[in-house]
């Protein structure tokens, strides 16, 4: 089969989970014998053609390039959304190389740059259309429907404005797949997709991690507490220290991994590096959950997969984690770690305190979660969209 993948990015210009799978599942379909193609976005497109899969690289047709962490003003950001929204931006190129490689089938996957006209230009080549729904960007400019300190419960005036011809779009694609159930039904809430036909296929974890990790914390006295992922406020980073900061250093230590903006590491480390946490840095996933005994997920924002989940119980780590969004279609509350609502600081404190004091539930948690990662097994993964893939050609 002829694939055509559409992303904003991709390797090496990654910049979260949507790129991590695409580039493991172009893999895993090119090893299953497929011909696969990535369109993206570069600031200065470079011939790739000779790497597998092939990639072609498209000018971004806006006002400035966004991903390069420079400051804009409030003025110009709406301008690029506007001509987001509005404009055709890099679809007339996807028509072009559609014209040109005739795929059996695209797929799509973020489309910030390309816009959403993209699925009328595929509908207007013949040609059958898979959308995956990673993010809320269809639904708000900053992908999150997260604002000041709370989720948003609905689309506020402007991203109503800057979504208005999303929708209409949207009915060109034959099939949607959301990477939970908590995200597809937001956008099927919105009107999206209504003509399409609807599947849920959760991201699978694409590292394959499997450390061992279970035994090690009955080594030590204090339980190891980690947190992996984007430094943010959205993250609820500050709110899982201050809530277990009165257990360290008699009950565990606390490390925090990955970066953010920088005023805001800035923050974090004046505030709480001299109680004891250790801020590390980015780090690879792997080594750093092989040496923490549980993984903290606190975000405050609905997430709507959370792969570290995966990867934490790939690697045999209990979590606790927030009850929000698409985490507990993920993990199972008293099996493999601990859900808390998370305006319950005392929850979280609670849950970490019972692992730390009862070590055998620990390793009965360690077990539990590698049991259960045998279901985010990446390959289970590749055979629904396969499946998804055959019904919508059919």
């Amino acid at each position: 089969m002829k694939i055509l993948q559409i992303n904003t990015l991709f390797a090496p210009r990654s910049c979260g989970g949507a790129e991590v799978f695409l580039g493991r599942f172009s893999d895993e379909l090119i090893a299953r014998g497929h011909d696969v193609q990535v369109a993206c976005l570069s600031p200065t497109p470079q011939p790739r053609a000779d790497q597998k899969p092939r990639v072609r690289e498209f000018n971004l047709r806006n006002v400035y390039w966004p991903f390069d962490g420079q400051p804009r003003s409030r003025w110009l950001k709406a301008v690029w959304h506007l001509r987001n929204s509005f404009g055709r931006g890099g679809a007339s190129d996807i028509g072009e190389l559609l014209a040109e490689e005739r795929p059996d089938l695209v797929h799509t996957h973020n489309l910030s740059g390309f816009t959403s006209v993209v699925w009328r230009i595929a509908r207007a080549h013949g040609i059958p259309l898979v959308h995956t729904i990673h993010d809320y960007a269809l639904l708000c400019p900053s992908a999150t429907m997260f604002r000041g300190d709370a989720n948003c419960t609905g689309q506020c005036l402007g991203c109503r404005l800057l979504s208005l011809p999303k929708p209409g779009h949207s009915q060109a694609v034959d099939a949607v797949v959301g990477c939970s159930r908590f995200v597809l039904n937001r956008h099927l809430e919105g009107g999206y997709f209504t003509r399409a036909t609807q599947h849920v296929i959760h991201n699978g974890d694409p590292s394959g991690v499997r450390a061992a990790t279970a035994e090690r914390c009955t080594q030590t006295k204090a339980l190891r507490v980690g947190y992996l992922g984007r430094l943010a406020a959205s993250k609820g980073v500050e709110m899982m220290l201050d809530a277990l900061l009165p257990l360290v250093p008699a009950k565990c230590e606390l490390l925090i991994a990955g970066n953010g903006d920088a005023a805001y590491e800035s923050m974090l480390k004046d505030r709480y590096q001299r109680h004891g946490v250790r801020l590390v840095g980015r780090v690879d996933a792997s080594t750093f959950l092989a040496g923490i005994d549980v993984l903290v997920v606190p975000s405050l924002w609905h997430e709507p997969f959370g792969l570290v989940l995966c990867e934490a119980m790939s690697a045999g780590v209990p979590i606790v984690a927030s009850a929000v969004g698409g985490i507990p279609e993920i993990m199972e509350h008293g099996t493999s770690g601990f859900l808390f609502d998370p305006h319950d600081a005392r929850a979280l404190r609670a849950h970490v305190a019972l692992l730390a004091s009862d070590r055998d539930l620990h390793r009965q948690m360690a077990s539990a979660c590698r049991a259960r990662a045998e279901r985010w097994r990446f390959e289970h993964t590749v055979d629904s969209y396969l499946r998804v893939y055959a019904q919508t050609l059919n």
